[in-house]
């Protein structure tokens, strides 16, 4: 309808991504990466014109129906995931045909949120991992 702007559960309005990596002559590198995710919505949150449904007098939400007197904007606003941001960071070292990295996942620890998948109806968060690391050795043949 008009004048209506719902967002989308589970999808962040906003993403921003930066990753860097640099490899000196002698074969030793590092690499960073961060992404900076917006507030997540965990179900539908909208703004909704209330003068669309003043004739019948009564606005219906998922919780059941609002009675309006007077023609508003108002939200429904539901849960959401504050803003936050993951950095990963690695160094690594290339010789030959070999390359052993070691990389450290969610540098700062941070306690990063996310939606469970759907068919737990979209109320329920799980913890993104918290730091990690890992150590590659990779070949090419």
């Amino acid at each position: 309808m008009p004048g209506q702007h719902v967002d989308q559960p589970d999808q962040p309005q906003h993403i921003f991504n930066f990753l860097g990596n640099y490899k000196f002559s002698n074969g030793l590198g590092f690499r960073t990466g961060l992404q900076v995710t917006g507030p997540i919505s965990l179900t539908a949150s909208a703004f909704i014109n209330t003068s669309v449904f003043t004739n019948s007098g009564f606005l219906p939400t998922p919780s059941g129906l609002i009675p309006t007197s007077k023609p508003e904007r108002r939200l429904l606003q539901v849960a959401r995931d504050p803003l936050q941001y993951t950095w990963n960071a690695a160094v690594f070292y290339e010789w030959k045909n070999y390359t052993i990295t070691f990389s450290v996942y969610n540098l700062t620890d941070n306690w990063n949120w996310a939606p469970s998948p759907g068919f737990y109806g979209n109320d329920f968060l799980v913890r993104s991992d918290p730091r990690t690391y890992e150590v590659r050795l990779q070949a090419k043949f």
